[in-house]
């Protein structure tokens, strides 16, 4: 008995008991989690994404990718041609504080449609609030679920329909394009190159800056020279959203953030915004209370008075409106920048456009593209269309299950291929992915010219346009979450290309 007592009292022996327990607990556990991270549960039914380690399973092979210049929407493809084929379902476990536990990935329009049909089923999860919420608040359209995302929706679905609000949409488009005009006339008289992302991303935030706000920020100039002030807002906005998309992969905790450098940035940035918001929110209940608001136009409301004579709460207009600024500025200047690509790389189809918004427009052309005129323009919807179903906005998404459940396909002429396909029995907070970038380059989905730029696909035999199920043409999302700013989208895109393109 005393040289039991002797041998735990030494302090180098219980070092080694200690690890010796660790590593053998570790082996035991690498040798039944051979394949996933410790405590997810096994699914050998379903295809796995390979190669898969012990306890860390996916994530090694995931790291690697970038060493490698692999792009992860490209492996995503890959893995889907070679581990699930025919759009068949196939699944990855990865460890980690936000996005780790069992993932399926499930890039076929049969489950699609009974994921996006079901709202409170299928979540964007607390991961996606914590990561957001303190740059777009908590109760923000784009991060919110349940009664506070119906609530943000029903209060912005009416905003929308208000027929006058068309009127601000057109007004605050159309006066932009004039500066884009002069921007782009004064580019060709220096013989000086512009970055076309860089203008429409400008173009997109001036635009719903008057939208929203009813206040000009100048962040498109009329001239060259001007690319290179950078404005106070912009610049804040900018780095908010770059900053929150690196926040998974960081290995600083929330808390210690602000103890870092790009913490402390980002944590002014997100408090420059909200305080220019409040103070633009502020003056104008001031002058609500003095009877002399006025918005963007002389005529009408922006959005911002819109929300507050829907009742919004004065403490949520900030996050409310910096929510749409998000959806408003970004999507639509990413869809210019990739149709300006395809236009470069197929002048054939570049002409067609042109000459459909000669014939509509006049050449040079002689008016704007009004809000009515849009949808008069079937080959250039198409070609727009085509375009973002190729290079989407929101290329990757992943949902998480409220509780335990089986996702069983839908199965309909808007959802094929959905044939053959498997029930997914599917835990709570297991998540299900699905990506419209890896969608639209499957055959069995979009035809074997899937990859092809082929504005056809969206073309009727007698030329009208032809609609796609929004499951299938995601670009817009589907569903309860479809996009309330479809029009505005379309049309402020096409808008700047009846523009460019029609000189």
């Amino acid at each position: 008995m005393p040289s039991l007592v002797l041998a735990t009292s030494d302090p180098l022996a219980t070092l080694a008991a200690a690890l010796l327990l660790a590593v053998v607990a570790l082996a035991l556990l690498a040798a039944v989690y051979h394949d996933r991270p410790a405590f997810v549960p096994a699914r050998p039914e379903v295809p796995q994404l390979k190669p898969s380690w012990p306890l860390v399973g996916s994530l090694p092979h995931l790291l690697a990718l970038r060493k490698r210049g692999v792009r992860f929407l490209d492996e995503s493809l890959r893995q889907q041609r070679e581990v699930a084929p025919g759009g068949k379902p196939y699944t990855m476990a990865l460890p980690g504080r936000f996005f780790g536990g069992r993932i399926y990935v499930v890039n076929n329009p049969a489950y699609i449609k009974t994921v996006q049909k079901d709202v409170e089923l299928w979540l964007k999860g607390k991961a996606v609030q914590t990561i957001i919420s303190d740059f777009l608040g908590p109760h923000g359209i784009f991060v919110s679920d349940g009664d506070v995302w119906y609530h943000q929706r029903k209060l912005s679905s009416h905003i929308f329909s208000i027929q006058s609000f068309r009127h601000e949409i057109q007004t605050s488009v159309l006066a932009d394009l004039h500066k884009l005009d002069a921007l782009c006339q004064d580019s060709i008289a220096q013989r000086k190159t512009v970055a076309l992302p860089d203008v429409f991303h400008r173009f997109t935030l001036e635009a719903f800056t008057k939208l929203a706000f009813g206040v000009d920020l100048n962040t498109l100039p009329d001239n060259v020279a001007g690319l290179e002030t950078q404005v106070t807002f912009a610049a804040c906005f900018d780095y908010c959203q770059s900053f929150v998309e690196r926040r998974p992969f960081s290995l600083v905790p929330l808390w210690a953030e602000r103890f870092t450098a790009p913490g402390r940035k980002y944590h002014d940035s997100v408090r420059y915004l909200y305080d220019f918001s409040r103070s633009l929110i502020d003056q104008r209940y001031d002058a609500r209370e003095k009877g002399t608001a006025e918005s963007a136009s002389k005529g009408g409301k922006d959005l911002l008075q819109l929300f507050i004579d829907a009742g919004c709460p004065r403490g949520d207009l900030p996050a409310v409106i910096l929510n749409f600024m998000i959806a408003g500025r970004d999507t639509t200047a990413q869809a210019l920048s990739w149709f300006m690509f395809e236009m470069y790389l197929h002048p054939d189809i570049a002409q067609r456009v042109r000459q459909e918004i000669w014939t509509n427009l006049g050449r040079a052309p002689q008016r704007d593209l009004e809000y009515d005129d849009y949808k008069k323009l079937p080959y250039l919807n198409a070609a727009f269309y085509e375009s973002i179903r190729l290079h989407p906005n929101v290329p990757l998404t992943r949902k998480r299950a409220a509780r335990d459940t089986v996702l069983h396909p839908t199965l309909d002429e808007a959802t094929l291929p959905g044939k053959d396909l498997p029930s997914l029995p599917v835990r709570k907070n297991e998540a299900v992915q699905f990506s419209d970038y890896v969608i639209a380059r499957m055959p069995e989905v979009w035809g074997e010219d899937c990859e092809e730029f082929k504005p056809e696909r969206f073309l009727s035999e007698d030329g009208s346009l032809k609609q796609h199920s929004n499951f299938l043409f995601r670009a817009f999302n589907s569903g309860p979450r479809l996009c309330l700013g479809k029009n505005l989208a379309t049309y402020e895109g096409m808008a700047v290309i009846a523009h460019l393109l029609g000189k």
